[in-house]
């Protein structure tokens, strides 16, 4: 019901502009009698017209505007009577009242009614240039049969600028971003609302974003930035498809990759991860082909093995940390620590070097043995066996056992006094 009321309305406007625009004519005329041998009649209805043809279509469909202004007006001749008889009528658009150059113009071949009245639509023979974008005002001259322009030039009234709907501000409609089309976009684009994207069509592209700057550019291609206030995902990805989740390239080759079950490719390698969180003491392994597993450092090979043919010498710089290896309880007849070198090595360093700083109070050596004192080694250089605070050079708590000869200039013996040679 609601557009059988519109087009009720617009049709009693019409008329009712109709009657007006008669006794304009009447009154034109007489103004207008002592002009050239034709003479404009009627132009108020022309402009008012296209206003009510706008809001008409406006209710019924959403198309594109129409490039013609509809043009209604009576033509006479000196005796008032109406011309008959198919006419050249040259129409031209002015930017001034009088004088200056046409910025349109075109000829059609009209017939006018009994009442001399023409109609025709503006435009439809030679198109308007983009340049008249009607934010301007314009004057509309009318000449017939080649006998000069009916003067005074017709000003458009601002009815007609409904044909800048064609334009939003002087801009014209293709300059403006659209959705249900392929577009090019140039310039910045700044977003201060939300962005929907809804695509449904083809094998395509849902948003392409090339960045080509022309010079050298510090600048961003995509950069999103978040207030204190978002409590969600910065980006959020949802993927109900078999492809994968993110690709990133340079040179047209990936670097990057993630695909629908997490699993990630690095430089073109692709891991497999596992899908279960691993355990306490345990680590990530790789069996060679990307298959990633959480292995236990406990149960699992000695991790020793692993350092084999170094290609530099290896620090251990522990600060004030402790370091304990502890011996297993199955190692048989396995040596804890072995300390060897290759057969005929001609080396002239130490195989194990203990060495304390200068000044230093630290005692380098102290070994026991099933939890009595075996031999120490103070920062004075003495030596204990038996003992960890031996008073001499070599100082040994318990009986001494020598096989060969003993070289002795010196010899302290204890109340005693037992020498076993």
């Amino acid at each position: 019901m609601r557009k059988l009321n519109y087009l009720s309305l617009l049709n009693n406007l019409a008329n009712n502009i109709n009657k007006i625009c008669k006794v304009v004519i009447k009154n034109w005329e007489e103004k207008m009698s002592n002009r050239r041998n034709h003479k404009l009649a009627l132009t108020g209805i022309l402009f008012t017209s296209i206003f009510i043809s706008a809001l008409f279509f406006w209710d019924f469909v959403f198309a594109q505007i129409p490039q013609e202004i509809f043009l209604q007006a009576r033509v006479t001749k000196k005796d008032k009577t109406a011309l008959a008889g198919p006419h050249e009528f040259t129409f031209r658009l002015y930017s001034t009242a009088e004088g200056g150059t046409a910025l349109w113009s075109e000829k059609q071949s009209i017939t006018p009614d009994e009442m001399g009245i023409i109609s025709c639509y503006l435009g439809s023979a030679t198109g308007f240039p983009d340049t008249l974008d009607f934010n301007s005002g314009y004057h509309l001259s009318i000449e017939v049969d080649g006998e000069g322009e009916m003067s005074p030039r017709l000003k458009i009234a601002s009815s007609a600028h409904s044909l800048n709907s064609y334009r939003l501000g002087g801009i014209e409609s293709n300059k403006y971003m659209r959705s249900d089309i392929a577009q090019t976009m140039s310039g910045p684009f700044t977003l201060t609302s939300y962005f929907m994207q809804n695509y449904t069509g083809i094998d395509h592209d849902a948003i392409n974003i090339t960045y080509a700057p022309t010079v050298a550019s510090t600048g961003d291609a995509i950069n999103i930035t978040a207030g204190a206030n978002v409590a969600g995902s910065v980006v959020k990805i949802s993927h109900d498809g078999t492809g994968d989740f993110i690709d990133a390239r340079a040179g047209g080759s990936s670097r990057f990759k993630v695909d629908i079950n997490g699993n990630l490719d690095v430089r073109s390698i692709h891991y497999e991860w596992p899908s279960l969180q691993g355990g306490a003491n345990t680590v990530l392994t790789n069996d060679g082909s990307g298959n990633l597993t959480w292995s236990s450092v406990a149960t699992g090979s000695s991790r020793w093995s692993e350092l084999n043919n170094p290609s530099a010498s290896l620090s251990l710089s522990m600060g004030s940390y402790t370091t304990t290896f502890t011996y297993g309880s199955s190692t048989g007849a396995s040596n804890l620590f072995t300390f060897t070198d290759s057969p005929s090595n001609s080396g002239t360093g130490y195989l194990l070097n203990i060495a304390t700083a200068t000044g230093s109070t630290l005692n380098p050596i102290h070994i026991r043995s099933a939890g009595t004192e075996a031999i120490a080694i103070l920062y004075t250089g003495n030596v204990g066996i038996g003992t960890t605070s031996p008073s001499e050079k070599l100082d040994i708590l318990g009986n001494l056992k020598v096989s060969g000869t003993a070289s002795v200039n010196v010899l302290n013996m204890n109340s005693t006094k037992v020498i076993n040679l």
